[in-house]
């Protein structure tokens, strides 16, 4: 659903941004980072209910997330090791 930004880990794990879908005359599909690893496997990683996310970069085993939603923008830090999430 309408993907808008994409990175690449060192390991060649790949993480795609989707922008998600509210259209009224469309099916309802949230903003979500979805992952896909070397091997092929695909997973949804997280949902940004507020927003969707408008840029992505990993670094040393976290994943950054520029989130714009409404008027407001943020940065989201999620810890892919723990799953903790930090805004920034």
């Amino acid at each position: 659903s309408f993907p808008c930004c994409m990175c690449v880990a060192d390991d060649g794990t790949v993480f795609v941004g989707e922008g998600g879908s509210t259209w009224p005359t469309r099916p309802y599909m949230p903003p979500r980072i979805l992952r896909m690893t070397p091997d092929g496997t695909v997973d949804h990683v997280y949902t940004e209910l507020l927003g969707g996310p408008r840029g992505l970069s990993h670094r040393d085993g976290k994943l950054y997330v520029s989130i714009k939603g409404g008027y407001h923008a943020r940065v989201i830090e999620y810890d892919l090791a723990t799953d903790e999430r930090k805004v920034l």
